[in-house]
């Protein structure tokens, strides 16, 4: 697989997963390889297993970029996504119902 992403990108979903140590390993190998990195996740939904989660690092403390999506896009039709808007607001007991 490392060839194959030569000169290329390396896609890193779940990014909110992988632990600093583990993010430093995986730019190591990008840097051998002459390929970027895009990680996506979100930095609210999961935490890395191990120690210190590299998503809220790399944006916080790097200062790296970040795009963000702004509207829900999973939840098709209209009532579920209204009950997950409510519920990432914290409106939990409305969310539900």
């Amino acid at each position: 697989f490392q060839a194959q992403a030569k000169d290329g990108v390396i896609w890193c979903d779940e990014a909110s997963f992988v632990s600093t140590k583990s993010m430093n390993q995986l730019f190591q190998v990008a840097e051998g390889l002459n390929a970027r990195v895009v990680c996506a996740g979100d930095k609210w939904q999961h935490g890395s297993i191990e120690r210190s989660s590299a998503l809220p690092a790399l944006e916080s403390l790097a200062g790296l970029p970040v795009a963000e999506i702004q509207t829900i896009q999973r939840q098709r039709p209209a009532d579920y996504r209204a009950a997950v808007e409510l519920l990432s607001q914290g409106k939990t007991e409305r969310g539900l119902a």
